[in-house]
């Protein structure tokens, strides 16, 4: 081959042979892809040695933001819009790296200053990734979160990228997210992590190892699932991430067993099985033991954790273990309960009510005297104690009968016991199923364990009049049954052995004798329930709407959580732009429209006019902060539907604002002056309800003397009006009535 070409003046010929063209055509190539692929590495290694706008924008929301904030900020890009809507630094590309330029914006911002050090560089230099986490750290002091950034020692179990820079992290503290373009991080090894809650904010460092390196490191991981095992591998739930190891010499029938390990080098090299187990109702929950039956207190490993057989991400702690049921296997090491394997779905069919004293003053009783017209019998661990029909028996405060133990009263067949030592509006209420008490330090609890139907027959009449006929009566039964649902997963009194009491915290219980119509409705609507899609609705209901009906904002839940909780006009008119202006909720909340169904009830509207000086110190008395006579109210936010969250009172020695629905009803109602209602007046120590709007009263002189509050409605104001059903259920069924006010729901029977 001959190839010609010019250099200069002069033209030159080169005879080229065949050979080295063959060398040419495969090395040329063979030239690019490696040169492409080192151009590739490099830049990859300069991307992980800088940080990316996502990552530090993800640092910076975990130190500057609320912790409801941050639960909304569910993406890399929310975090970077959040940096620049709050002005601290201008990140245009998050994917791009950070400058020094960035760097100096952020400690202008939150100190005011730039250290010395970095000044002179130029703000277009891009900064290592370990000078940005040196400056991060010596500036997280001045964030305005920054004490709750806690170093922490994690082993990694487990990793798994769920978006472009997003990991979840899996250790035996729970599962975490990492948001980086470094992902360094190895399975089986112990990492120094700058945390806050469940956000990891930075890596800090691989805890050193005496061979300073990833290999030859051995980690334990405590109470793990052994879910299945051949003879050379083994499928592992690590805390919620499966893995597969290799390990021999394990019985091919093993499955779903705790057990702890020891890994090598991504290998088991020790697994000790636990498989002693315990089954039986749980009675009560609390951080040192669980109550269960048959077993008594049983003390709790600290390093409990309970899987659930059928979901394997579902890894949880004994928080979540729910009383009166037995829905898990418990495993027992060294005589405590070192976790637990969930076998079987709740069914509900009971309920658990902690039952007050009289008139709901506590939830501790000082004695207790349960009786029975037929007989009934005492259980304890000591054995059972009949009594006959008339007897009974006592129990006190601080009785070493029931000190440190739960005795159960169970009727003979099916009739009911009767407790004489409190009073409900029928006089001594009388329950079906069991009842059992608990002595603690503030008094004896006691606890109703009832069938689930049972108890929604007695919530009925004691939360809506039987009068109100029985369609009425069966939207009452599958909200109440709704609501009972939804709180058997509740813990907030698992340490007493309950899931709700019996006031109005929850849904009044027994508070009047059996009712033939509202047993009727519980019959008719036996096992429904409201469903949105394929969760069951926590169904919140109140007394009388103004009109209109608010959403979850109220108590600063996130609206779009609760897509059944919408705004609506409660009756034939629609109310539209009543939060258009404070005019236009005046006029609203002060006119009354003949086609609201809440219309002939007292509470419907309703005012009461307050002294200025009266007003301030009533509210100094309530919040602690003496702010004088008032001189201005000023409404600073309204929900849908007009329902205040946020209110400003101004008065001669000081200002407060309120920010909650309850605090607006507590600090600004007052017993000791009337409230006009509908039919007359009343007294309340606390508002009837948030729908409100101020006006000024002045004298002749032009002098401000007092505040008129205008309001409608009682109760919060969120889902169901009870009164309205009255209304409404001269034309609607019950089934119409439930989706009316809860939007997008189904009455369904869940299996």
């Amino acid at each position: 081959m001959i190839l010609i070409y010019e250099a200069g003046n002069m033209t030159r010929i080169v005879q080229i042979k065949k050979k080295q063209i063959l060398i040419y055509i495969i090395f040329i190539p063979i030239l690019s892809i490696v040169s492409v692929m080192l151009i590739g590495q490099m830049k990859d290694r300069n991307k992980r040695e800088t940080i990316s706008g996502y990552e530090a924008a993800r640092m910076l929301v975990l130190g500057m933001s609320s912790e409801e904030e941050i639960l909304s900020l569910d993406s890399a890009d929310a975090c970077v819009n959040a940096v620049n809507i709050r002005g601290c630094c201008k990140i245009k590309d998050g994917q791009a790296q950070m400058t020094y330029g960035n760097l100096k914006e952020i400690y202008l911002y939150f100190t005011g200053d730039i250290p010395s050090v970095i000044k002179d560089i130029k703000d277009r230099k891009v900064i290592a990734r370990k000078q940005f986490v040196y400056y991060y750290q010596q500036l997280k002091e001045s964030l305005p979160f920054g004490n709750e950034l806690a170093e922490n020692h994690q082993t990694v179990a487990g990793i798994k990228k769920i978006g472009e820079q997003t990991y979840e992290i899996y250790t035996a503290n729970g599962k975490y997210q990492l948001l980086t373009n470094d992902m360094s991080l190895c399975e089986d090894q112990i990492y120094t992590f700058l945390m806050r809650g469940k956000n990891i904010v930075l890596v800090m460092d691989q805890v050193n190892t005496e061979t300073n390196g990833i290999e030859n490191q051995e980690v334990e991981y405590l109470n793990v699932l052994l879910m299945n095992c051949s003879s050379r591998n083994a499928q592992i739930n690590l805390y919620g991430y499966v893995r597969t190891f290799e390990v021999k010499g394990l019985d091919d029938s093993l499955k779903n067993v705790l057990c702890d390990i020891r890994v090598l080098n991504g290998k088991i090299i020790n697994v000790d099985l636990k498989m002693d187990t315990i089954t039986g109702k749980v009675l009560s929950i609390t951080e040192e033991y669980i109550d269960i039956e048959g077993y008594g207190h049983v003390t709790l490993d600290s390093a409990f954790l309970m899987y659930d057989s059928q979901d394997y991400a579902n890894v949880s702690g004994f928080q979540d273990i729910i009383v009166g049921y037995a829905l898990q296997d418990f495993v027992v090491a060294q005589g405590k309960l070192c976790g637990a394997v969930k076998e079987q779905q709740m069914n509900a069919v009971n309920i658990r009510v902690m039952l007050m004293t009289t008139g709901y003053q506590s939830l501790f009783h000082e004695n207790v005297v349960i009786s029975s017209t037929e007989g009934f019998s005492i259980n304890t661990e000591e054995g059972n104690t009949h009594y006959n029909g008339g007897e009974e028996v006592s129990f006190s405060a601080g009785d070493e009968n029931v000190s440190g133990k739960r005795v159960r009263i169970i009727p003979d067949g099916t009739n009911k016991l009767v407790v004489k030592s409190m009073s409900r509006s029928q006089g001594n209420p009388e329950y079906s199923g069991t009842l059992e008490v608990e002595s603690y330090e503030e008094g004896l609890v006691l606890i109703n364990d009832v069938n689930i139907e049972e108890y929604i027959s007695h919530v009925i009449p004691s939360e809506m009049p039987t009068s109100f006929g029985l369609e009425a009566l069966k939207v009452q039964a599958v909200c109440a049954r709704s609501y009972a649902y939804k709180e058997l997963t509740n813990t907030k009194y698992s340490m007493y052995g309950a899931h709700v009491d019996d006031s109005i915290q929850y849904q009044v219980y027994n508070n009047t004798g059996d009712q033939v119509l509202a047993q009727q409705a519980a019959e008719e609507t036996k096992g429904q329930l409201l469903m949105y899609q394929e969760d069951v609705v926590q169904t919140y209901y109140y007394s009388t709407s103004c009109g209109v009906t608010t959403d979850v904002s109220l108590w600063g839940s996130q609206a779009e959580d609760y897509p059944y909780y919408k705004s609506v006009s409660v009756g034939t008119e629609n109310h539209v732009d009543v939060t258009a202006s404070e005019s236009e909720f005046y006029n609203f909340i002060t006119t009354v429209y003949e086609s609201d169904y809440d219309r002939e009830f007292p509470l419907y509207r309703w005012n009461m006019t307050v002294d200025v000086d009266m007003l301030g110190e009533s509210i100094g008395n309530k919040t602690g902060n003496a702010i004088g006579s008032v001189r201005n109210i000023c409404v600073n936010h309204r929900t849908s539907g007009g329902a205040a969250d946020s209110v400003t009172i101004t008065g001669t020695s000081g200002e407060i604002t309120l920010n909650r629905e309850s605090d607006i009803r507590t600090d600004l109602g007052n017993g000791n002056i009337d409230l006009n209602t509908q039919n007359g007046t009343t007294r309340y120590e606390r508002l009837p309800s948030s729908f409100i709007t101020f006006a000024p009263v002045y004298n002749d002189a032009g002098a401000l003397t007092a505040y008129t509050i205008f309001g409608g409605g009682y109760g919060h104001g969120i889902g169901m009006s009870q009164n309205a059903v009255k209304q409404m259920s001269q034309t609607m069924n019950y089934m119409d009535i439930l989706k009316f006010f809860y939007q997008g729901t189904e009455v369904k029977v869940r299996t």
